[in-house]
């Protein structure tokens, strides 16, 4: 999958799962739930795991956001989880600049 396929799906997606308001505090909700596809979700895991160290921020970001939600953490590393949504959202406007 090409950089600029797996980022128009992935970034919507990790948008939708960023402003999602959960229900409970054990609902949530990350961006791979809001790829309906489950051959795009598949090849979006794939990009992942073969691009992994190309884009390890963003990758590591939003996997210590998503785990701290689904633990009620507020921090992850002394770093409080309102900020690491802030460096993601930074991050998705970087890609934007490139991919979009």
């Amino acid at each position: 999958m090409e950089k600029k396929v797996f980022f128009s799906n992935y970034i919507p997606a990790l948008e939708q799962a960023l402003n999602y308001e959960q229900k409970f505090d054990f609902e949530v909700v990350g961006p791979d739930m809001f790829i309906s596809d489950i051959v795009v979700r598949n090849s979006l895991d794939e990009f992942e795991n073969e691009n992994y160290f190309e884009f390890k921020k963003l990758f590591n970001l939003v996997s210590n956001y998503f785990d701290a939600r689904t633990h009620n953490f507020q921090n992850v590393d002394g770093k409080n989880i309102a900020i690491i949504k802030e460096e993601i959202l930074e991050e998705i406007e970087k890609i934007k600049k490139i991919y979009f």
